[in-house]
Parts: C-alpha cells; sequence; structure tokens
C-alpha cells in the first residue's frame, strides 16, 4: 500500500532525482492510488524552478494518467483572446489532444498551467484567483471558468477564460503550483528541477527570448524565495531531475 504522504521524495536519492520517464511512471501510480481530496477530482500539481521542464513533463504525465485510469486527457474550450503573439513568459504549449465529449463516460484528466495566471508583475500572488475560479469549483463538481492572461510582445494581457469541466484528475502544473495552502488537496506532488540555477536560466531564455533575460533573472529570485519559504522540495511525493 501506498502511504498517503511520505516522509521524504519518492525518489532514488533526496539530494537528485528520478529521470523523467520514471518520475512520471511513479508520479502517476500515486496519483491514481491516492483518494480524491479536491471534491471528486484528484490534484496532481507539477511545482519546481522555471526553465527546469515542468510543462514538457505535464503532458505525458497527464497521458499516462489517463492509460492508468482507463481515460482520456481532455482539450480545455478557451474563451476570446485565445491567440498568443511576440515574445514573453509563457507556456511552451503541446498540441492540445483531440476533443472528448463531455458526456463520456471515461475517466477525465485536464492538464492546466499556472503561467496563464502569472505576470512579471506578480508572479506568484495569483493563488486567490485560482481558488476562487478553478478549485472551488471543481471542489464542488461543478465546471470552472478560469480568467487567464495572453501575452503580446513580452506584455500580459486580458485572455479571457480557460473552461474546465467536471475532471477526475487535474494536473496543475507551474511555479508554486504546489504551495502549502494546497497540501491538503493534493492527491500526489511531483517537484521537476534541473540542479544549475544558470543552465535553468539559459533554458528560459532560448524558450522566451534574449529579450526577456533581465526580467527571467528577476522571476529567478521570486521563486528562489518563495520556495526557501514554502518548503515545496520537502513535501514532494516525486522529484524528477530532467537531464
Amino acid at each position: 500500500m501506498i502511504a498517503e504522504h511520505p516522509a521524504g521524495p519518492a525518489s532514488d536519492s533526496a539530494a537528485g532525482g528520478m529521470d523523467p520517464v520514471a518520475g512520471i511512471a511513479a508520479a502517476a501510480r500515486l496519483a491514481v492510488a491516492r483518494p480524491a481530496r479536491l471534491g471528486g477530482t484528484r490534484l496532481v500539481s507539477v511545482d519546481g524552478p522555471s526553465g527546469s521542464g515542468k510543462t514538457s513533463l505535464a503532458a505525458p504525465l497527464a497521458a499516462t494518467i489517463a492509460e492508468t485510469m482507463g481515460g482520456d486527457v481532455i482539450s480545455l474550450r478557451r474563451s476570446s483572446g485565445e491567440s498568443r503573439a511576440g515574445s514573453g513568459r509563457h507556456p511552451s504549449e503541446a498540441p492540445s489532444p483531440p476533443p472528448v465529449p463531455d458526456s463520456d463516460s471515461r475517466p477525465r484528466v485536464a492538464v492546466v498551467s499556472t503561467d496563464l495566471l502569472a505576470t512579471w508583475e506578480h508572479p506568484l500572488d495569483w493563488w486567490p484567483l485560482l481558488q476562487d475560479h478553478l478549485l472551488a469549483p471543481l471542489a464542488s463538481g461543478v465546471a470552472a471558468d478560469l480568467p487567464v492572461v495572453q501575452w503580446i510582445s513580452g506584455n500580459p494581457r486580458p485572455g479571457g477564460s480557460v473552461h474546465v469541466p467536471p475532471v477526475d484528475v487535474l494536473v496543475l502544473e507551474g511555479v508554486s503550483s504546489g504551495r502549502a495552502a494546497v497540501t491538503d488537496r493534493l492527491s500526489a506532488l511531483v517537484w521537476v528541477e534541473v540542479p544549475d540555477p544558470a543552465r535553468r536560466l539559459e533554458r528560459a531564455v532560448e524558450r522566451d527570448g534574449e529579450a526577456m533575460r533581465p526580467y527571467l533573472v528577476r522571476w529567478q529570485h521570486d521563486e528562489e524565495a518563495h520556495f526557501r519559504a514554502d518548503g515545496t522540495r520537502r513535501r514532494a511525493d516525486v522529484v524528477i531531475a530532467p537531464p
């Protein structure tokens, strides 16, 4: 039997971590084995420093969870303001899975990125918005409409909303998605970290563009301060160290 909340990361080394393939498999097993704590939804957070590859890992994690449960990863409908243009901090979006009808009785898994909420001025204090417009509705078993931003030439603008129907598993990925405030509602917490901060910065610059380097440096300082105070990594169930 898998412990509800292990004392430390379920990794091969507390200082290192699992490779992505093993880590995804371990995280999927935990997510399926543990009960839902967000109403009828299992909430799985993928947290860790920027530039570590959280977005790239969230999609295969969701797919593995769906396969294990005999279900599907669903695409989420987005209202007006969907387009993105220019450089700026935003998720590296993978191709959307094919739509799954709301009436489908198979288990459903969805992925939401907190990068859709964060801005340079407010990198981490968007949590009340997430709580009120995503977590609370799902906990009550109703659909959620989450207001999000879009990035134009490095500047965030109102970007409509993302519609999230009731799902069996929600993979929430992004910096501070596994913060202490959500611990009692998590089924699993996955920590993803490329150990070298300089390498993480270069990965983020490669993703967002050289013009964003000063903003990304400041972002690193903000997230490091948050992680020190929050102790997120110490609570992680699975630690993944991408190559």
